[in-house]
């Protein structure tokens, strides 16, 4: 019996030794990892540190009007590439839109621009990314067939990112395909290039009211489109999104309802008003939120009638709307607290006591 346990036990103890020997070259090979990794960031910062000394003086004279673009532009070209962008990219953070053309004008012709912007065309998204975030600063009009092909990435960052070149390089063409590529676009894409259409506003403008205009609209456009006639704001856009009050899509009235609290035109709170009574609630909750908005005095009695809704989110819209309606809201909501309506005399006792800034920042939510 004892002899036949020594072979288990040499097994045991060679399992063991393996074990640690495993560890150990693990733990090494962390350790190294580890210390690659800091060392590599440590190379990085200090690259950078180096090229933002190298370029800090000619950009301070540049935007001084003590130096000029050429001078920026040969702190640049002494850089490695990939630094050159890094640095061209904070650079243009500090440069105002109006400039960027003349840097642009400077530095596209250095072969490390060149370079990057030939990613545009690269397998991996992130690398086209990279080209965007470049072409938006150092793009110039002959690089429009890349924009072209940016905006209609199949990666949506992609997309995104390439809309910031838009106000500086963009047309009528441009504004088209992002238009027309909103619907597909995920909400915060969307969200993301509206400010950018706003600062063309004209072309965008323009093409959008032909968009809305048109006959057989898909609601998936509408509910895109809608928002970004409330984010430029005109009245020809307001108006053709009004037109939609009634549309058989729930969503596409939601656009309607909020879209109209920019809208300060007698017509607009008749179209509230009768949103007011719509079959969907959330309908109903985004007129309430309007005419506290655009509605004035005029609309208290309306919202009153509108306060015994079945859905606590209306009555919640309605009551902050009446509170936003000055001292003639808050009376008739002084006066709904005695209401025979347990939800209403809650609602409106909770709402009544609210500061006018608590009322202004839960409206805003």
């Amino acid at each position: 019996m004892a002899s036949g346990g020594a072979p288990g036990h040499v097994t045991l103890s060679i399992v063991l030794v393996t074990l640690a020997i495993g560890q150990t070259l693990f733990l090494l090979l962390l350790a190294l990892l580890l210390f690659s990794h800091r060392n590599r960031m440590w190379r990085r910062r200090m690259s950078t540190e180096r090229a933002r000394e190298a370029t800090e003086l000619p950009v301070r004279q540049w935007l001084s009007r003590g130096g000029s673009a050429a001078d920026l532009r040969a702190a640049l070209h002494g850089l490695p590439p990939g630094d050159a962008v890094a640095q061209l990219l904070e650079i243009a953070d500090r440069v105002p839109t109006s400039e960027l053309g003349v840097l642009a004008d400077a530095l596209r012709d250095e072969p490390w621009v060149e370079a990057g912007l030939e990613r545009s065309t690269s397998r991996a998204w992130w690398r086209r990314l990279e080209a965007a975030r470049l072409l938006s600063v150092a793009g110039t009009v002959r690089d429009k067939a890349r924009l072209h092909a940016l905006l209609r990435d199949r990666h949506s960052a992609v997309q995104a990112v390439a809309a910031a070149a838009i106000p500086r390089l963009g047309g009528a063409d441009e504004v088209a395909i992002v238009l027309d590529a909103l619907p597909v676009q995920s909400l915060f894409v969307q969200r993301a290039q509206y400010p950018l259409l706003a600062e063309v506003w004209g072309t965008s403008g323009a093409l959008l009211c032909e968009r809305l205009d048109r006959p057989g609209a898909h609601p998936a456009e509408l509910v895109a489109w809608i928002p970004l006639a409330e984010a430029l704001g005109t009245p020809e856009l307001l108006v053709a999104a009004m037109q939609y009050h009634a549309h058989v899509d729930p969503e596409v009235r939601v656009a309607v309802a909020r879209a109209l609290r920019k809208y300060y035109h007698p017509s607009a709170m008749a179209c509230l008003r009768v949103m007011l009574l719509d079959q969907d609630w959330r309908v109903r909750a985004k007129a309430a939120q309007s005419l506290g908005t655009v509605g004035g005095v005029a609309a208290v009695d309306d919202l009153v009638r509108a306060l015994p809704d079945a859905f606590w989110w209306v009555r919640f819209r309605t009551a902050l709307a009446l509170a936003q309606l000055g001292e003639p809201g808050r009376e008739a909501l002084r006066t709904a607290r005695s209401s025979s309506d347990r939800f209403v005399a809650e609602m409106a006792s909770n709402i009544a006591g609210l500061t006018p800034g608590g009322v202004v920042e839960l409206n805003e939510g």
